[in-house]
C-alpha cells in the first residue's frame, strides 16, 4: 500500500470503526495485491478479486467514502 494511502487511514477519526463503518457496503478485509490478483473479503464469508492494476483506484475511491462518513 502506498504511504499516501497509509496517510489517508490514518487520518480517519477511528481506525478502529473501519468495520462499523462499512457495514453497509459488507467489506470486512481488504488484502494487498500480489502478482496475480487481490481479495476484497465480505460479510457472510464472501470474497471477491480485482486485477492488481485495479488496487490503487479500488482503495482510492474506498478510502473517498470512508473519509466522507
Amino acid at each position: 500500500m502506498n504511504q499516501q494511502f497509509i496517510d489517508r487511514i490514518n487520518e480517519l477519526p477511528d481506525v478502529f470503526m473501519l468495520a462499523r463503518l462499512v457495514q453497509f457496503k459488507y467489506i470486512q478485509t481488504i488484502n494487498t495485491p500480489n502478482d496475480t490478483n487481490f481479495k476484497v473479503g465480505l460479510a457472510g464469508g464472501h470474497e471477491v478479486f480485482g486485477k492488481p492494476e485495479q488496487y490503487n483506484a479500488f482503495i482510492d475511491k474506498y478510502l473517498s467514502w470512508l473519509e466522507s462518513r
